[in-house]
């Protein structure tokens, strides 16, 4: 439907303010062009093959359970040279979980996630 759609009309209105946490606002545009979102879905089909290829993902936490987090998953799992790989659910946050109530437990586990991968040596 989005490539007759896009010759058809030109905008539609944008996501944004879909935060849990009382008090945080989330930037974004008033309207999102339909062509630039056509293109964005048309590039998946070359990023996807590319990124089931990659061991470096951020596969460590999800917002929800939804189609994208689902294909994130069986990527990684496939990906039997990343150690320590694990989803996490963030039941406390909406659509944007570094801004709201899950944020710390996003940075945190994203911190250990390095520290435990990580062949740096500090000193």
């Amino acid at each position: 439907m989005l490539p007759v759609l896009k010759h058809l009309v030109k905008t539609f209105p944008g996501v944004a303010n879909d935060i849990k946490k009382p008090g945080v606002t989330e930037l974004a545009y008033d309207r999102m062009p339909l062509k630039a979102v056509a293109a964005t879905i048309d590039g998946w089909k070359t990023v996807r093959p590319i990124s089931a290829r990659s061991t470096a993902r951020s596969c460590t936490s999800t917002a929800a359970r939804t189609t994208s987090s689902t294909r994130a998953r069986r990527a990684c799992s496939s990906k039997r040279d990343v150690p320590n790989l694990k989803e996490v659910i963030l039941e406390d946050s909406y659509h944007v979980a570094t801004l709201d109530n899950d944020a710390p437990r996003v940075f945190e586990g994203s911190l250990d996630f390095v520290r435990t991968n990580s062949r740096a040596v500090s000193g």
